[in-house]
């Protein structure tokens, strides 16, 4: 099935906020545009949304890492967890990239 349509046409189509290939598979297929425009948006609000936490647990866990390099400058106690991370990083491991992967890892105890 061929659909020509005129530029004025696929300039309001454009306006939209899809293109007119979309618009035409939208029709092939029977479905509603405003819905397929609907979605589209909210999967692009979804990933915008992801990549925004993505960056402030990376910025927490950079801050939580200067803290703790910072109490141990000064003799306080240090957490377990950063005892394992800074052996990992005696070892050659980068403690930025061993700290982010850690981060909702429990430490196994030792009972002996």
């Amino acid at each position: 099935m061929y659909m020509a349509l005129t530029e004025e046409q696929a300039k309001k189509i454009r306006g939209l906020g899809i293109s007119v290939i979309e618009w035409k598979r939208c029709i092939r297929n029977n479905v509603n545009v405003g819905i397929y425009a609907i979605n589209k948006a909210a999967e692009k609000a979804a990933q915008a949304w992801k990549k925004i936490l993505d960056v402030i647990n990376d910025f927490v866990d950079m801050a939580k890492l200067v803290i703790e390099e910072i109490k141990e400058k000064f003799h306080f106690p240090v957490s377990r967890r950063y005892k394992f991370v800074k052996i990992l990083g005696a070892m050659g491991y980068d403690k930025q990239r061993v700290w982010t992967l850690t981060r909702h890892t429990r430490l196994a105890r030792s009972n002996c």
